[in-house]
C-alpha cells in the first residue's frame, strides 16, 4: 500500500471523524450531568451491592468470599449501566425531535425515575451493610427531626399527641 495514501486516510479521517464527534458531543452535552448522575448512581450502588453480599455471605457463615461474587449479576450490572446511559440519551433525542415546541422535559423524567431506582437500591445495601433496617417510618423519623420537631409517622401526625385534638395518641397515656 502506499505511503502516502496511508497517511492522507489516517490525516482526513483524524480531522472529519474528531469533527463529527465533537458535534455528537455539543448535541448531548445538556444531558452530561444526567448521564454523569446515573453512572455515579450505578457504580455507588454495584459498590454496595458488593459490600451488602459480602456481609450477607459472612452472616450465613460463608468461609470463602468467593461464593458472594456472582459474574452473571455482575454483567447485568454493567448492562443495566448501558441500558440506563442509552435510555437517557434517546429519551433526550426523542425530546429535541418531537418535544421541543412543548418544553417536555422527557430525559429528565428518565433520569429521575433511573436515579430513583437506583438510590432507593443503594438505601436497601446501605440498610444490610449496616445493619439498620429501611422502612418509611425512618425516613418520616428522620425528615421530622431535620425539621425540628419530635418522631413523624406516615400519617403525618406526631406520635406524642393527635395534632387535631391535642391528646396523646397513646391511650395509656390519657
Amino acid at each position: 500500500m502506499n505511503p502516502k495514501l496511508v497517511v492522507s486516510l489516517k490525516a482526513f479521517f483524524t480531522q472529519h471523524i474528531t469533527k463529527i464527534l465533537l458535534a455528537i458531543a455539543a448535541f448531548f452535552s445538556p444531558i452530561e450531568p444526567l448521564l454523569i448522575a446515573a453512572f455515579v448512581f450505578s457504580i455507588c450502588d454495584f459498590i454496595t451491592g458488593l459490600l451488602a453480599a459480602r456481609k450477607k455471605a459472612k452472616t450465613a457463615g460463608l468461609k470463602t468470599l468467593t461464593d458472594w461474587r456472582d459474574s452473571k449479576k455482575m454483567q447485568k450490572k454493567v448492562f443495566d449501566l448501558l441500558f440506563y446511559l442509552l435510555s437517557i440519551i434517546l429519551s433526550y433525542y426523542f425530546e429535541k425531535l418531537f418535544l421541543e415546541f412543548i418544553h417536555f422535559p422527557l430525559s429528565r423524567l428518565v433520569a429521575f425515575i433511573i436515579l430513583s431506582v437506583e438510590f432507593w437500591s443503594n438505601m436497601e445495601n446501605l440498610s444490610v451493610i449496616t445493619g439498620m433496617p429501611l422502612n418509611k417510618e425512618a425516613f418520616f423519623q428522620l425528615a421530622n427531626k431535620i425539621r425540628g420537631g419530635g418522631t413523624a409517622t406516615p400519617d403525618n401526625t406526631s406520635s406524642e399527641t393527635n395534632q387535631e385534638t391535642n391528646t396523646p395518641n397513646d391511650p395509656s397515656q390519657a
